[in-house]
C-alpha cells in the first residue's frame, strides 16, 4: 500500500496526524500551532520512521509520492480548455525569463511527461543548458565527501541528510532571476550571500521558516561556501564571517516532562519500552545512545553503566561517565541483552535500535525503533478518554537533570549525569568529578520518579 507524505492539521491536539491502513498515527511534537516549520518537519520525519516499518510497494509509492509533488506545485500561469483523453494533465506556468506554458501529464501507464504548449500543440520543451561547471555539480562534490565521512563514522549521518535538504534549497533559490544550482561557481560572491540571507529574513517574516531553521540553512550554505574557497573553486565573499550576516534565535524556555506524565507512561509501556524510558533516566542517555551500548560498558555484577556519550566520545575532553542502576532497571537489562554482539540491546529482528544509512540513491535514511516505541507508549496514555501526554524521549534525559538540579542537594550532578564537557579551565585541569554526589543524585532520582 502506497503512502503519501501530506500530513493533517489536528486541531484539538495541536499537533498533525496521519492514517494510515485504518490506524491513525499522531506525529510531531503536541502544544504548537500549524505554521511551526520545525516541528512539521520533526512530524514527516516520524512518519518516514512509521512508513519504514510497514509492507509497502516502493514503485507505487514513488508514483503516488511523483503524482502529489506535482500537484502541489504552485500554478502560476493556467492554459486553458486543454484535455487528453486517457491522460491526467497538471497545467502550471514556469518563469524562467519569461512565461510558458507546461502540462505535465500522467499517462494510464504511470509514466510520467512534461510537454510544452503552443496554441493547442503540444511541443516538447527545449531542454535546459547543464553547465559542466556549476554550483549543483561543486555541492554535489562537497557532499560525495561529507558522504564518506558519513560512511566512516567520522560524521553523523543526519548531518549529511542535513545538508543534503539545506543545499537542495540553496541551489532551487532563484538568484538574479535563475536558480543558483544553474550558476557557475564564479557566481558565488558577496551579494549572493546578501541576498540569500535576505531571503531568509523575509521565509521568517512570512512564517515559512522558524528562526532556529533559518540560520541552520544560512550555516550550511556558509559551510559550503568555506570548503569551496578552500578547494580554490570560488572567491571568498568578503561577508562571508560578517556579524551582520546572522539570524538571532530567540531564547526558548527549557521543556520538561511532569512526573505524573513519566508514570503514566511506565504504567501503560511494554517492558522494552519500560527499559528504555528508565535508561534515559537513569542515565540520562539519548535513543542514539541507548542503541550503541556496548557490553563493555554495562557491569552487570556492580550494576553500573560506564560511558561517554557518543555524540561526543570524539571530542578530546568529553567525559566518560558512571552511572549507578537502579533496581528496576538492571532487571529489564539482564532480560533483553543480548548475550553476543557488540551492542547490549538490539530489535526483535536483530538490527540496532537506531540506525542510518545512505541509499542507492545518495539520500539518507533513518530508523528510530526507540522512538517507534515511544509513540506507541504515548497513544496508549491517551485511552479510556484520557488525555494524552505530551512529549518527546529526549525530554526525560532533561527532565532527570533539571530535577536533579532543582533539588538543590547535589553540587554539579547534574553537569556530570548529562556528560557535558568541562565548561571552564578549572573543571578541564584542577576539578575532579564528584562521582559520589553524582551516584546520590541518581538514587535519590530513582525515589523521586518511582514513589
Amino acid at each position: 500500500m502506497a503512502v503519501n507524505n501530506k500530513l493533517t492539521w489536528f486541531a484539538p491536539r495541536k499537533c498533525w496526524k496521519k492514517k494510515i491502513k485504518g490506524k491513525v498515527y499522531y506525529l510531531g511534537p503536541g502544544g504548537v500551532n500549524k505554521s511551526d516549520r520545525e516541528a512539521k518537519r520533526q512530524a514527516q520525519e516520524e512518519l518516514e520512521e512509521i512508513k519504514a516499518t510497514l509492507t509497502r510497494d516502493p514503485e507505487a509509492e514513488a508514483l503516488a509520492k511523483r503524482r502529489a509533488e506535482i500537484k502541489a506545485e504552485p500554478l502560476r500561469v493556467v492554459a486553458e480548455n486543454l484535455s487528453f483523453d486517457g491522460f491526467e494533465a497538471i497545467r502550471r506556468g514556469l518563469v524562467d525569463g519569461k512565461a510558458e506554458h507546461i502540462a505535465t501529464i500522467i499517462g494510464d501507464d504511470g509514466k510520467i511527461k512534461k510537454m510544452g504548449i503552443k496554441g493547442r500543440q503540444l511541443v516538447k520543451p527545449k531542454p535546459r543548458k547543464k553547465l559542466s561547471n556549476s554550483i549543483t555539480g561543486l555541492i554535489d562534490e562537497y557532499l560525495a565527501g561529507v558522504r564518506a565521512s558519513a560512511k566512516a563514522g567520522s560524521k553523523s549521518m543526519g548531518r549529511y541528510a542535513t545538508l543534503l535538504v539545506h543545499l537542495e534549497k540553496f541551489c532551487n533559490w532563484a538568484h538574479d532571476g535563475q536558480p543558483v544550482g544553474e550558476q557557475e561557481p564564479a557566481a558565488i560572491r558577496t551579494s549572493m550571500l546578501s541576498q540569500w540571507h535576505i531571503h531568509l529574513l523575509e521565509q521568517i517574516g512570512a512564517e515559512t521558516f522558524s528562526p532556529k531553521y533559518a540560520n541552520d540553512l544560512l550555516s550550511s550554505v556558509k559551510q559550503f561556501i568555506s570548503w569551496a574557497w578552500e578547494q580554490e573553486k570560488c572567491g571568498l565573499p568578503r561577508n562571508l564571517r560578517s556579524k551582520s550576516l546572522t539570524i538571532p534565535i530567540p531564547k526558548k524556555r527549557p521543556q520538561h516532562m511532569k512526573l505524573s506524565d513519566i508514570r503514566r507512561l511506565l504504567e501503560v509501556a511494554s517492558d522494552r519500552t519500560t527499559l528504555y524510558i528508565l535508561l534515559a533516566l537513569n542515565t540520562g542517555m539519548t535513543a542514539k545512545d541507548i542503541s550503541d551500548l556496548h557490553p563493555d560498558e554495562l557491569n552487570v555484577r556492580k550494576g553500573t553503566i560506564t560511558r561517554a556519550r557518543s555524540k561526543t566520545r570524539r571530542h578530546a575532553n568529553a567525559p566518560t561517565v558512571t552511572y549507578k542502576l537502579w533496581p528496576q532497571t538492571i532487571k529489564l537489562l539482564k532480560q533483553h541483552r543480548q548475550k553476543q554482539g557488540d551492542r547490549v540491546l538490539l530489535t526483535m529482528k536483530g538490527d540496532p535500535l537506531v540506525r542510518s544509512w545512505i541509499k542507492d540513491d545518495g539520500k539518507a535514511a533513518k530508523v528510530d525503533s526507540i522512538r517507534l516505541a515511544w509513540l506507541r507508549a504515548i497513544k496508549a496514555t491517551g485511552r479510556d478518554d484520557q488525555q494524552e501526554v505530551k512529549g518527546t524521549f529526549k525530554l526525560l534525559r532533561a527532565t532527570g537533570a533539571n530535577l536533579i538540579e532543582q533539588s538543590g542537594k547535589f553540587n554539579g550532578a547534574a553537569t556530570l549525569y548529562l556528560a557535558h564537557s568541562p565548561g571552564t579551565v578549572a573543571d578541564q585541569h584542577y576539578l575532579a568529578s564528584n562521582q559520589k554526589s553524582l551516584d546520590n543524585a541518581v538514587e535519590w532520582l530513582g525515589k523521586k520518579i518511582m514513589a
